[in-house]
């Protein structure tokens, strides 16, 4: 049972047929579902011991589904030399009261997107940003056109070592971090126009009329659609004062779409997977069937994601979605 986007769809409809191709004794029944309804059909199945012994779901919604026993711990179903080979960011958003309940399926987060047509070489810098812009900026091109919003500029905080709050929700940032935060914030307005909370930024930048702005992973294909894939380049986060980068973020302050393992029971004549580890997505590689073989994705938009995650460059992040398991502590019939 999962909720994903179409491209997102087409992408794991090849990982199962990839996986069929070397497992072809395991079977898969696949139902997608919109999203407003995805929670309610799940735990109404899994109440009557029914529902998918996979869900992919916000990886939010983990820590209540584990509370009422309706998805598992999956500790002993992985390893960490397994768990080393998912992008670090991605794990936190699945590690609840010392259990791991899931496994990332995709993640997301807030990155810095540039128009090498536009701007050919990436800043290393904020200050780099701001002398750069003036230079790009003519007519009506702008060099760089930052967001200020709390969901995109709090990552901002993280980059400068500074922390929200505490693990009770205690405001963190009244001190000199938090100064230097709000520093780095208002020297945005040195390099070009901000926004708060708009998409004029994505517009201008799809329109060509802007070389830098600061967006989520989500809007990828978009952008990528509209100046090409070959002008679109995800940059490594700028460093800022001390030499901290601008922005990044804790592993547990990723997002991403987690696989979670339920508690359903399980259906007759299925058989259950014979790889030690469930199905997982390498970065860089496009997506990859459980056996490990590389798959080509032809997602426009893609490509400046995964090189970007190669590249080692940490995506600051939005609040998760996941991949959780059931809690009978058997390892999972493949099913979605």
């Amino acid at each position: 049972m999962a909720r994903l986007e179409r491209d997102e769809i087409t992408a794991m409809n090849e990982v199962i047929a990839a996986y069929q191709a070397k497992n072809p004794n395991v079977k898969f029944d696949v139902l997608y579902v919109p999203f407003d309804d995805l929670r309610g059909k799940f735990e109404t199945a899994a109440a009557t011991g029914r529902g998918p012994t996979v869900l992919i779901v916000p990886a939010d919604w983990g820590p209540a589904l584990y509370d009422s026993e309706l998805v598992a711990d999956i500790s002993a179903m992985t390893s960490e030399g397994f768990l080393r080979t998912i992008n670090p960011a991605a794990p936190g958003a699945v590690k609840y009261k010392d259990k791991l309940i899931g496994l990332p399926e995709t993640i997301k987060g807030v990155i810095m997107f540039r128009n090498k047509a536009l701007w050919k070489d990436a800043p290393k810098t904020v200050n780099d940003i701001i002398t750069g812009s003036r230079l790009v900026t003519a007519g009506d091109i702008v060099g760089a056109d930052l967001e200020r919003g709390f969901f995109f500029c709090a990552v901002h905080l993280n980059g400068v070592g500074g922390q929200l709050m505490d693990a009770q929700g205690n405001p963190m940032f009244n001190d000199a971090k938090g100064v230097e935060w709000l520093n780095l914030l208002k020297s945005f307005s040195e390099a070009g126009p901000t926004e708060y909370n708009t998409d004029n930024d994505v517009n201008l930048i799809k329109a060509g009329k802007v070389a830098i702005v600061i967006d989520g992973t989500w809007n990828t294909t978009g952008l990528a659609d509209a100046i090409g894939a070959d002008n679109l380049v995800i940059d490594p986060w700028p460093t800022y004062g001390d030499g901290h980068r601008s922005a990044t973020c804790g592993p547990r302050r990723s997002t991403c779409a987690p696989m979670l393992w339920t508690k359903a029971r399980r259906p007759p004549g299925r058989s259950s997977s014979s790889s030690s580890h469930p199905t997982r997505r390498h970065a860089g590689q496009g997506g990859a069937h459980p056996g490990g073989g590389q798959r080509q994705d032809h997602r426009p938009g893609y490509a400046p994601v995964a090189g970007g995650v190669q590249a080692g460059h940490r995506l600051p992040c939005h609040p998760p979605n996941g991949i959780l398991l059931g809690a009978d502590g058997h390892r999972p019939q493949v099913g979605l």
